[in-house]
This record gives C-alpha cells, sequence and structure tokens, in this order.
C-alpha cells in the first residue's frame, strides 16, 4: 500500500509491505529519493538505526518504526531518504509537520488492516 502527500511541491511516499510476520516501509521522497537511515524496531521499544554521514532522516525513521512495531506488534523496518535542495528551517518544519500526518494515516490503514495487537507472552 501506498501513501503520499506533496510537500513544498514534491511528493513524499510511504510504501508499506505487509510480510506473514513484519512490516517494511520505504519513505522517500523530495527532490531526491535515496536511502539516508535505516531503523528496525521490535514490538517492546528496542530500536537500532544505521544513518548514512551528512543524512538527517534518523529520527523520522527511529520514530517511525518504533511507532509502527508496536502499534503492529510485529518486527519493523523503515528506511528513509528524503531531499529538498536548499531547504531552510520553514521548510523542514512543513516537512516534518506533514510527515506526521502522514504516519497518522498509515497508522489508521494499520489499525484498521492488522486490527488489535494481541499481548506476547514472554
Amino acid at each position: 500500500m501506498t501513501f503520499a502527500c506533496r510537500v513544498l511541491d514534491r511528493q513524499i511516499r510511504a510504501e508499506l509491505s505487509l510480510l506473514d510476520d513484519g512490516l517494511s516501509v520505504l519513505l522517500a521522497g523530495g527532490d531526491k529519493s535515496h536511502i539516508g537511515a535505516v531503523s528496525v524496531a521490535e514490538p517492546d521499544g528496542r530500536t537500532q538505526t544505521v544513518d548514512f554521514p551528512g543524512h538527517r532522516e534518523r529520527e523520522v525513521a527511529k520514530q517511525w518504526a518504533a511507532v509502527l512495531a508496536q502499534i503492529c506488534g510485529c518486527r519493523t523496518a523503515v528506511v528513509c531518504g528524503i531531499h529538498y535542495d536548499g531547504l531552510a528551517r520553514e521548510g523542514l518544519l512543513c516537512v516534518l509537520k506533514a510527515l506526521d500526518g502522514l504516519l497518522h494515516d498509515v497508522i489508521r490503514y494499520v489499525n484498521e488492516t492488522v486490527g488489535p495487537v494481541p499481548p506476547r507472552s514472554v
């Protein structure tokens, strides 16, 4: 399933793949889609993130992975690469606000598709 929004005249998309046991998300767009950071998360909140030098997607990838893993109750991987040429602070705030809205759309879809997550036994 693909979700998209337009920010500063460019598209950002979130491509979700619900796996048999897991969720994979590609979050990319702006002027240049790429791989800037990758986060994986467990439903219990453990998260690991790798980001490449010079890229600032770390916190977005980490947030998306942690939130979606908890909601889905499964391992989640988020590959994130969003780039805007010459982005000023005001533009960055617009992008972050749009990403919050996109995440809420994805959460709504996951809740409707996956349903409530049963408690896991330890």
